[in-house]
This record gives C-alpha cells, sequence and structure tokens, in this order.
C-alpha cells in the first residue's frame, strides 16, 4: 500500500467525521458490563424475543380496543423487543395523552416478564411527531434541504424528539439519508435531495437534533441505494457500480455514523441481484467493518420475510430469516406474526445462525436501551404529554423552516411580492384549500390525513384571506372549475395565485411514470392564460414536476414543496413580501420526461439543460458577489481556504445562499460535471456586505482513481462560487 493511498485514506475517515462533526459514539464500559451481565442470563427464547420487533396492530382487536390475551402473549410469552406504530398507528382517540397511555401500558406488560426489559417503541416521525392528531406538521426533508440552514434542520429535529420522547416513544426512524436519484420514486421527498454533500451535512444535523436530549434513537435510512432503482420506483432492483456508492450514496450514511446515530434502517430493495438485507458485503463489510457503526440495524416492514416470498433469494422462510442475521441484521420488523420469531429460534438450534451471531445483536439492542436510560425510566408522565405539543416554539419554527425553504423560481416584472392595495385576487387551484397537500404522506395515515384531521395550520387560501381579506376581494375557484368560469373570475381579478401540484401519497404509491401537472390543472392554466392577467404559480409537490409550460405561462413562480401545517402561513407570508424568500432547488427540475433522471452533478461528458437547475433560487432583492480570494495553488493534504464578498446591492432586507462548487479540469477517470462543497446561509440589510469563507479539506477533493483508491490528485480544479471563478492547482506536498 502506497504512502499516498494511506493519507487520502486516513484523510478520507476525517473528512466523513467532519461533515457531522465528528459526534461518533463509542460504547460506554459500565453499560457494556451491565449488557453483558444481562446476556448472560438470557435464554434462548428471550433472546430471539429481544431481535423481533411486532406492530401495535397485533396488540388490538380495532382501533382502541387493545386485546389483553395479545399483549400478554406478545409481550410477556414472546419477550419482544419492540413494538411499533405504523403508518395509521395511532391509538383511540388520537392525542397526545392516549399514546403517552399506550405506551405507558405496553411498558407495564414488559414488566412482567422474567428480566423485565423494557421495550423500545418505534415510529416514522420524518416531519414532526405528525401520526398525533394536533401535532404541528413541519416541512418534509426537501424542505428542510432547500433552506440550507442546518441549524434550523438541527432545531426542528430537536423540537421533534422533544414530542416522541413525551408521548414514550424512544426510537424515530429518520432521517431518510436515500439519494433522490429518479423524480418518479414516490419517496423523494422524504429525502434531503440529488446532492451527497447536501444530504451529508443536513442529516448529520438532524440526527444530532433527535438525539440531543438522550431520550430518543435516530435511524439512518435506508441503507443503501434505495432511491437508486433502475426504473426509479419504489423498492424495485438497482444496479449500482462500487464507484457511485462510494462516490454518492456511502457518504450520508458515513456522515451519520460519524454524528453518532444509533440505528440504521436497511433498504428493501436488491442491489446488483442482492436483496440488501442478505448483503453481508453492504451490512457488515462496509457498515460494521469500514464505517465503523456501532448501534443496532432493524429491518423495514417484513423484508426477511420478503427475501424468500418476493425476491426469491432463499428456498424458505426459515432459510431467508438466517440468511439477514447472518448478514448482519440485529432487530426483524416481522410485523404481524409470531411466526418468524419461532423459526428463527429453530435456525439457532439447527446451526443456520450462530449464537454468537445473535448474541451479538441482542448486545447492540440492549446497549441502546441502556444508554436511552430506559431501564431506570420506562414510563413517562401521561398528563403531561401535551405540553411538548402546545409550545409556541413548534408553530414558530415549523414555519421559520417552511419560509426559508420556499423557493422563488420566476419573477417577471417584480410582479412578487403583491401590494397590500391589490383589490381583487382570483386563487385558483383545490391544493389553495388543503391542509392535506401542503403535509403530504406520513401525516396521521400513510397515504396522509384526512382534511378534518389536520386541525392546526391553514390552507394557502385562509393564509391569504388573513392577510388581505379586509381590503381586497378574493374569490376562489378548484381545478375542477369551467372554463367560463375562470375566464370570468379571472379577468375581474388584478392577479391571479394558481395553485397547482399533488395530492399527499406515501411510498409505492406515490411512483410515477408521468410527472406532469394533472389534465385538470393543466386546463386550469390554459383558461387563466387566455385571460392576461398576471398569474402567480406556487407549486406543491415533493419532487420535481413538468412545469415547463406553467412557469412560461406565470408571471412569477413559487416551489413550495411540502411545507406542513405552517406552510399556508409561510406561502401567503412569501406572496405578500413579509419575508424574503431565499429557497434554493435542492433538486434539477427537467425540461420534459426525456431527460429524466436528470441531475447536476453527473458525469462532465453528460449532457445537463434543466428548465431550472440545483441549486436555483431567487430574492426579491438583488446580491453582488465579488472580491473571490483563493490561492493559485494547494498542497496534497492542505485545506483550501477560499473567501468572497456577498453584498446585498437591492433595497430590501434578504437572505443569500453562497453556494460553493468545485469542478476537475481532469482527473484519471472521468470527473463529475461540478460537486458542491461548500454553502452558507446569510442575512443582510440593503447595502450591506459581508466576507463569506469556506475551508475545504482535502478529502472533498479526493478522486476515487480507476482501482477505486481515494486519492487526491494533482491537477487543475476550478472553484466557482456564483458568476466568479477561480483556476487552483493541487500540487504535491513534496
Amino acid at each position: 500500500m502506497n504512502k499516498q493511498f494511506c493519507r487520502c485514506l486516513l484523510a478520507l475517515i476525517v473528512f466523513c467525521a467532519s461533515i457531522s462533526q465528528s459526534f461518533a459514539f463509542e460504547k460506554d464500559p459500565a453499560i457494556v458490563k451491565k449488557v453483558e451481565a444481562l446476556l448472560a442470563q438470557m435464554t434462548l427464547e428471550e433472546k430471539v424475543g429481544q431481535v423481533s420487533q411486532i406492530a401495535k396492530d397485533v396488540l388490538e382487536q380495532g382501533r382502541g380496543r387493545f386485546d389483553e390475551h395479545a399483549m400478554k402473549r406478545v409481550i410477556v410469552e414472546y419477550a419482544v423487543g419492540s413494538i411499533l406504530s405504523g403508518g395509521g398507528g395511532y391509538p383511540a382517540p388520537n392525542s397526545p395523552q392516549e399514546w403517552a397511555k399506550m405506551t405507558n401500558m405496553f411498558q407495564k406488560y414488559a414488566e412482567q416478564t422474567r428480566l423485565q426489559i423494557p421495550l423500545i417503541y418505534g415510529v416514522d416521525a420524518v416531519h414532526g411527531h405528525a401520526a398525533v392528531k394536533g401535532a404541528v406538521v413541519f416541512p418534509y426533508d426537501i424542505n428542510v434541504a432547500a433552506s440550507f440552514n442546518p441549524e434550523l434542520a438541527e432545531k426542528s429535529a430537536e423540537l421533534t424528539s422533544e414530542t416522541l420522547a413525551a408521548t414514550g416513544i424512544q426510537w424515530n426512524f429518520a432521517p431518510v439519508l436515500d439519494i433522490a436519484r429518479n423524480p418518479k420514486w414516490g419517496r423523494t421527498y422524504e429525502t434531503f435531495g440529488e446532492d451527497p454533500y447536501l444530504a451529508s451535512i443536513m442529516g448529520a444535523r438532524m440526527i444530532q437534533g433527535y438525539q440531543k436530549s438522550g431520550k430518543v434513537a435516530a435511524c439512518a435510512k435506508h441503507f443503501v441505494g434505495y432511491g437508486a432503482a433502475e426504473s426509479g420506483l419504489d423498492r424495485q432492483p438497482a444496479d449500482i457500480s462500487e464507484r457511485t456508492f462510494r462516490e454518492v450514496l456511502f457518504p450520508p450514511f458515513k456522515a451519520a455514523v460519524d454524528a453518532g446515530v444509533r440505528t440504521f434502517m436497511i433498504n428493501s430493495g436488491e442491489v446488483n441481484g442482492v436483496p440488501v438485507h442478505a448483503s453481508k458485503w453492504l451490512l457488515t463489510d462496509i457498515l460494521r467493518k469500514e464505517f465503523g457503526f456501532a448501534g443496532f440495524v432493524v429491518s423495514d416492514w417484513e423484508d426477511p420475510k420478503k427475501i424468500f416470498a418476493y425476491h426469491k433469494a432463499a428456498p424458505d422462510l426459515k432459510q431467508a430469516i438466517a440468511r439477514t442475521f447472518n448478514a448482519g441484521l440485529d432487530m426483524s420488523m416481522i410485523p404481524m406474526t409470531l411466526e418468524e420469531i419461532e423459526l428463527l429460534k429453530e435456525a439457532v438450534n439447527e446451526g443456520l445462525v450462530p449464537m454468537e451471531r445473535l448474541d451479538d445483536a441482542v448486545r447492540n439492542i440492549l446497549y441502546v436501551k441502556y444508554e436511552l436510560g430506559l431501564f431506570e425510566n420506562r414510563y413517562v408522565d401521561d398528563a403531561q404529554a401535551e405540553t411538548a405539543f402546545t409550545k409556541a416554539e413548534q408553530a414558530e419554527t415549523a414555519r421559520m423552516l417552511a419560509r426559508q425553504s420556499i423557493t422563488l423560481l420566476k419573477n417577471a416584472s417584480n410582479t412578487l411580492p403583491i401590494s397590500n392595495e391589490v383589490k381583487r385576487l382570483l386563487v385558483a387551484g383545490s391544493g389553495a384549500e388543503s391542509k392535506s397537500d401542503l403535509c403530504g404522506g406520513w401525516t396521521i395515515d400513510w397515504m396522509g390525513a384526512k382534511e378534518e384531521d389536520l386541525i392546526v395550520g391553514q390552507t394557502i387560501l385562509a393564509a391569504i384571506q388573513d392577510k388581505i381579506g379586509a381590503t381586497a376581494q378574493i374569490d376562489f375557484l378548484p381545478d375542477s372549475a369551467g372554463r367560463d368560469q375562470l375566464l370570468e373570475a379571472g379577468n375581474a381579478a388584478d392577479a391571479i395565485i394558481a395553485v397547482v401540484g399533488e395530492k399527499s401519497y406515501a411510498e409505492m404509491r406515490g411512483d410515477r411514470q408521468d410527472l406532469s401537472l394533472s389534465p385538470e390543472q393543466q386546463a386550469m392554466l390554459d383558461a387563466l392564460s387566455a385571460t392576461g392577467k398576471p398569474i402567480i404559480l406556487v407549486i406543491v409537490s415533493g419532487r420535481p414536476l413538468l412545469i415547463e409550460s406553467a412557469a412560461q405561462a406565470a408571471k412569477a413562480a413559487l416551489y413550495a414543496y411540502l411545507p406542513g401545517t405552517e406552510g399556508g402561513a409561510a406561502i401567503a407570508d412569501v406572496l405578500f413580501g413579509d419575508y424574503n424568500p431565499a429557497g434554493r432547488l435542492p433538486f434539477s427540475i427537467p425540461k420534459h420526461l426525456g431527460q429524466v433522471p436528470l441531475r447536476y452533478n453527473d458525469r462532465i461528458n453528460t449532457t445537463y439543460e434543466p428548465l431550472f437547475p440545483f441549486g436555483y433560487g431567487l430574492s426579491y432583492t438583488k446580491f453582488t458577489y465579488a472580491n473571490l480570494q483563493a490561492p493559485t495553488t494547494v498542497k496534497q493534504g492542505e485545506p483550501l481556504t477560499v473567501s468572497v464578498d456577498v453584498t446585498n446591492s437591492g433595497n430590501v432586507a434578504g437572505d443569500d445562499v453562497v453556494l460553493a462548487y468545485y469542478t476537475n479540469k481532469y482527473a484519471s477517470v472521468t470527473p463529475r460535471r461540478q460537486q458542491l462543497c461548500g454553502f452558507q446561509r446569510i442575512s443582510l440589510q440593503p447595502g450591506e456586505t459581508n466576507t463569506v469563507t469556506f475551508t475545504i479539506t482535502p478529502e472533498q477533493l479526493i478522486v476515487y482513481n480507476e482501482t477505486l483508491q481515494p486519492v487526491e490528485e494533482l491537477r487543475p480544479i476550478f472553484l466557482k462560487i456564483g458568476q466568479l471563478q477561480a483556476k487552483i492547482d493541487i500540487i504535491s506536498n513534496q
């Protein structure tokens, strides 16, 4: 092994830690001692129970009617280690207090077991504790990425964790660290977009927020390649080169390990013909040995079973279960039957799964339970559960995050912000009166909430009425309005706000072969365009849609993504100038379906001609970049420091997201077109100048060479910030 490779490999490890400020955890010897003492007392039955997770649905006979026999059988007799609430897995009535009562009840049954090992309860709180009626629903991670504000990302996660802990939940199946490689995928909105550096930074900060209290474990999911299926669809096969793994898909997960994440969830699909749940290379060689992950690994819903039933990669269910645990799985999300617990016990007795492997899985789970303090205090005060949900900070932070994510795509003739002196507005589009559309899937129910269940926040229409309803006439028409109605109302208005996008969906139910607006929305826009009145387009969607003709017809366009219950108010804030937008696209918006998949950081010799590129976004003010300071050379192994002066040269205060990219002029392998290597969100008053400094680590400049060794090759790079560019030569440190 040559010296240069050793230096670069060491530097790569340091870089991945630096992305997340190196919060990676080392096991506490005192806890390890407790774990070993408890493990030594456990029977085989108790061990296989501990590595099993069952859905709350199994414990009830209809919503809210819990079955005492089922609870005794599952929690006491089978001694399962975890219970989860999947999408729609809420108690009746659905309130913070009832959630707390429910989890307390389950823990009381766990106390009846011989060793009294507490349960760890899991939920998908992927945008706030959104399964709870009355909870503030936070903007989705695609919004978090568009904000380019890591501090606010961490704060939103911290507030989510407070509500989880208040309801007796210690495990959040979040964040999603998959890279969105194709917008046809129905889980694009759960990701941080198409860039691995952005996903690494944001994911790490959210993990720190979720775990800050020490009462909740985060879960990095779905390791790995889930968003990279050939078809672009959910849970479909993917063929992924090791180069793509290392350059694009691994970095956010390695950053999660370095941020101290306690759990991982596995990709439900298969990669290169191997179901990921059965891949020892990924689960053990990469995740454990290379990344150094020390927590525990959980399957996704029914995935060990699917190795046999769906992937056909095992002769029977028992062999499938054995294969997953031997690959490196610690806990199986079974979750609707007890059969697999019995089969795992048989597999251990028959030598299909070594006892040492089972013991290791149990160790990993028990350690996290001890660390979370569950053995000392497994119960919560149900009378106080609602307090965490009603803190003003919940709604305030969600609204600010929604505001900061909204991206201004077009603003011809300074159409926005709308003057408060406007006399008549037409708001068109059914999405304008829907809070469910603003929140998306995994909101109360798996596929999204019913309108009547969203009792906090405002629709876009209601928020607009609150802004100017006292001084202006506001008309509303849904998508289904006839052309004559639209023409009449549009002709009577001073301006038109047209809301388009998608209804809520989740996972494979959101997979699409066509990313066009619905026929009703397109017909609505065609009619409104015929009025000649200025159209302000508001897009509510968690992925890039085909909006070229809509954007051309509009005078102004905002991308709001899925901004949550406070999204209506945030959109109105931007429309009327109470907030100056500064969000940036975390994905590329194509001109037509033939461009899909379209990614800004593909190879340098590919075509990239988007409608709107990654990182794009406008403002109500103007920012000027000047005085780019960069060295002409940088030595291998040394950081690269660059700076630029940013001036608000407009007339209103605003935020600017300063993005730094670099491009290789050449390398030993075909380089990527450009790579994000730094970003900062700053606030400037009119006329104010701020010097923004970026320090780019040597590891960010690594090239994976032909043999996939990470090498900081000697070569020229171009550093670009805004329209400014500097050529920098990487030279030998000898």
